[in-house]
């Protein structure tokens, strides 16, 4: 774990790899994430090039491996995380809050098909095969 000062407080930062074993995300997935503005590390050594992560990024970490569990786009979020925090995370929220209202309406029209289906088929009015 690495230590960054400023004037008001010390404030713990960790390397890509700390940040990866205590977020569950791959390396390579936070590096990725970085190149395509969707998730900056909190500080980077202008030198090395090296990221480090603080703990207040947790939170977007599985703000962003919810919405990759549901399989929404990623690349949509990035203008979300491009403002300041807080309003960061706020907007990321609103963000993904939209894409699982558009997933929830596309999943309830493939349920009404279903029914539909499952309806004519209980009436006997099923197209047979063949």
């Amino acid at each position: 774990m690495r230590q960054a000062t400023n004037a008001n407080a010390i404030t713990s930062l960790f390397s890509v790899k700390e940040f990866s074993e205590i977020s569950g995300v791959r390396q390579s997935t936070l590096r990725y994430w970085d190149e395509m503005g969707l998730f900056p590390p909190a500080r980077r050594n202008e030198k090395t090039g090296y990221r480090y992560y603080s703990p207040d990024q947790i939170m977007v970490v599985d703000i962003l491996k919810t919405l990759n569990s549901l399989n929404l786009p990623l690349k949509g979020m990035a203008d979300a995380c491009k403002k300041p925090a807080p309003k960061r995370v706020l907007a990321l929220l609103w963000a993904c809050n939209a894409q699982v209202e558009q997933k929830i309406a596309e999943l309830r029209a493939r349920q009404e098909v279903l029914q539909s289906h499952a309806a004519q088929i209980e009436e006997g009015r099923a197209v047979q095969p063949g």
